[in-house]
């Protein structure tokens, strides 16, 4: 029978493997780290991108099987944490009763994009293009975790039609250094267009040029369109969570 194990990041990645944990897990940022065969769950001091919750924010990363009884014995030995994101299908522990669940893909891909930037792409300036795309992201992204000065924001680009910005997205430099796609955002006025396309693709091949092979992103499960545009564009899901804060 396997044992729950207090491991350290290197162990718990040298064991698993997760893809998730070797490319979004900066090893600084894990305090513990629990081990039940190919399941993990690490007490991390950062969830969120710019976000430094008070309190400890678990990932739970494996097989329901081995994950679940593995999240059970965390709940007994842990600290009660700020927030959590648990890969699905295994279910959040009832102790862990979360305020604001969603869930969310993790995607990737490593093959540039071709044929899709149809319209003209530029390198934004955080400083002098920092008030408008602050505005674009009110109207069309609120919840965005990147803005204009954020830390880890390697560039911004955008499109923009008579001088008025109307798509914006940031790439964000993890710790391994692959880029992860950012604060996308297309003005309601000008969606349909192919904007969120062409953005998005400039990105993704900035990411593949300008980091280490590797590019990803996080879209919500439920929506639909920017998931099919996201597979139309090469990526793929290598994993779903469920996540959100966790109340206290």
């Amino acid at each position: 029978m396997q044992e729950i194990s207090d491991v350290t990041v290197p162990v718990a990645l040298a064991r698993t493997g997760h893809p998730f944990l070797r490319h979004q897990i900066a090893p600084d940022d894990v305090r513990r780290a629990w081990l039940l065969g190919d399941a993990v769950v690490l007490d991390g001091v950062r969830g969120r991108p710019g976000e430094a919750p008070e309190g400890s924010v678990y990932t739970c990363l494996g097989p329901a099987g081995q994950l679940e009884p593995l999240m059970a014995h965390v709940v007994g030995v842990g600290d009660q944490p700020a927030r959590v994101r648990v890969e699905v299908p295994a279910r959040v522990p009832g102790a862990w009763h979360l305020t604001d669940p969603h869930q969310w893909h993790w995607m990737t891909t490593t093959t540039p994009v071709a044929g899709r930037e149809t319209h003209p792409v530029e390198r934004l300036d955080a400083a002098a293009d920092g008030a408008a795309v602050d505005a674009l992201l009110d109207v069309a992204n609120a919840d965005s975790f990147a803005r204009p000065g954020a830390p880890g924001i390697a560039l911004w680009l955008g499109v923009r039609r008579a001088g008025r910005l109307l798509a914006t997205g940031a790439l964000q430099r993890m710790h391994d250094g692959t880029l992860q796609l950012r604060g996308i955002a297309v003005h309601p006025d000008a969606r349909g267009a192919g904007l969120g396309t062409a953005l998005s693709a400039a990105l993704t091949n900035h990411a593949l040029r300008d980091g280490t092979g590797l590019a990803s992103l996080g879209v919500y499960s439920d929506n639909a369109t920017a998931v099919r545009l996201y597979e139309r564009l090469g990526y793929r899901v290598v994993t779903t969570f469920s996540s959100g804060a966790v109340a206290p």
